[in-house]
């Protein structure tokens, strides 16, 4: 497996410990992501069909989860990271903002991911800290618009 990953990053500089371990930390993640994502798809096609928005927000994930895996894999760890967290966050708004089928319950629940990615964000910054500030801030706006939506309904 060392040897996989090694040859992964191989873009990367072991001598340069901060970001070859981090790029290490975030391949891994990603690998990981993009497996569950599979089994989640599966599981959703089989129990809502396939015309179904959150299919749809689910697929758009995966693909964009490949896409930021082969920037990352390129050396790119800037753009991967960026597209990793714009994907996420728009993956999981997107969902709670536009299917209705969902209850109230379980959009409450699924806001825990958001707390999950903003939890990661500071493994993944480290030169300028002013990305982590406008993640949140969009993320707290978006936040009141749910609330507000989720009252309306």
């Amino acid at each position: 497996m060392n040897k996989i990953l090694s040859f992964l990053l191989r873009h990367y500089d072991p001598k340069n410990t901060e970001i070859f371990l981090k790029a290490k930390f975030i391949l891994i993640t990603t690998l990981v992501v993009i497996l569950t994502l599979l089994a989640i798809l599966i599981y959703t096609v089989y129990l809502a069909g396939m015309n179904s928005f959150v299919v749809l927000t689910e697929l758009f994930g995966f693909t964009i989860m490949l896409i930021a895996l082969t920037m990352l894999v390129k050396g790119r760890y800037n753009t991967a990271i960026h597209i990793i967290l714009v994907s996420g966050f728009a993956t999981v708004w997107g969902v709670l903002f536009v299917e209705p089928k969902i209850s109230v319950l379980t959009k409450l629940d699924t806001i825990v991911f958001i707390i999950g990615l903003l939890a990661v964000m500071p493994l993944m910054f480290f030169k300028s800290r002013k990305p982590m500030v406008l993640y949140f801030i969009a993320n707290i706006f978006l936040f009141l618009l749910f609330n507000i939506d989720l009252h309306k309904n």
